[in-house]
């Protein structure tokens, strides 16, 4: 692991006196062993991590090659770097008074992020922690204008798919079995050509980003809420409990009940 600071000051920290400040950013290659990061009340500032190969848990969330998620200051932080053959994961952090304005205008919260462009994205990364490592002149001016690129790149996928962003509002608004065919139908295409749009926007096809959604839907009732598990199956449109239980647990790495000792 390589990390490298901006201020000899505790990491965590935020400097909100500035518009827009990098903490620290860095990277983990090859790891050993799992490494598991805790910070139950989260940090001050934002973090985005990109998993440019490998698989990152993040919050119960599986994320693989080209994802990422973003941390947003107080969030809660659980997450796995999965020790994987040739895996590669770059974060950075930063804050600063207009850092929730240039956040919520890309459309990026508290979440898993699809990027629109996996190599640029890997390619800006490379270009902050380089400056860093080789002490650059400026690097500070450089690493902010590398983070505003890497949000554009979330900016860039929301803005050309917007299609796309009002079928993913329905899929996450629908609490029961999607039916596709119909969604299609909404948006003038064949079944076919819907899905394989879709997967292309988004990376995965509607009805598994409509089944992820339930399941997010899902680990927020079981954090938050004291409902049995059967209830939280239902109110998240799943009929058969076995069949959610073996769903969540494909999706998060954990079954309902470990998930809700762990993160309730």
């Amino acid at each position: 692991m390589r990390a490298f600071f901006a201020k000899e000051t505790t990491p965590t920290k935020a400097d909100n006196s500035v518009p827009f400040f990098i903490n620290n950013c860095g990277f983990y290659r090859n790891p050993e062993h799992d490494l598991t990061v805790s910070r139950p009340r989260g940090r001050e500032d934002y973090q985005i991590i990109f998993v440019s190969r490998g698989t990152l848990i993040a919050n119960g969330t599986e994320i693989h090659s080209g994802g990422a998620y973003i941390f947003e200051p107080g969030q809660k932080q659980e997450y796995i770097y999965r020790a994987e053959n040739k895996s590669m994961y770059y974060w950075v952090h930063f804050c600063g008074y207009e850092s929730r304005k240039i956040v919520e205008s890309c459309g990026a919260k508290g979440s898993f992020l699809s990027i629109s462009d996996y190599a640029e994205t890997e390619r800006t990364f490379r270009l902050m922690v380089t400056a860093f490592e080789n002490n650059i002149s400026g690097r500070e001016l450089l690493s902010v204008g590398c983070v505003l690129s890497l949000l554009a790149l979330i900016t860039d996928k929301t803005t050309k798919g917007s299609p796309f962003r009002r079928a993913e509002q329905q899929l996450r608004n629908c609490c029961d079995d999607v039916k596709i065919s119909r969604l299609a139908e909404n948006f003038g295409m064949s079944e076919a050509h819907f899905i394989r749009s879709f997967k292309s926007y988004n990376g995965v096809t509607p009805r598994a980003y409509a089944l992820m959604c339930r399941i997010e839907h899902a680990k927020m009732l079981l954090s938050s809420t004291d409902m049995r598990i059967g209830y939280i199956a239902e109110a998240c449109g799943f009929s058969d409990a076995l069949y959610f239980s073996r769903a969540f647990k494909k999706i998060t790495g954990s079954s309902p009940r470990d998930y809700r000792r762990n993160f309730g």
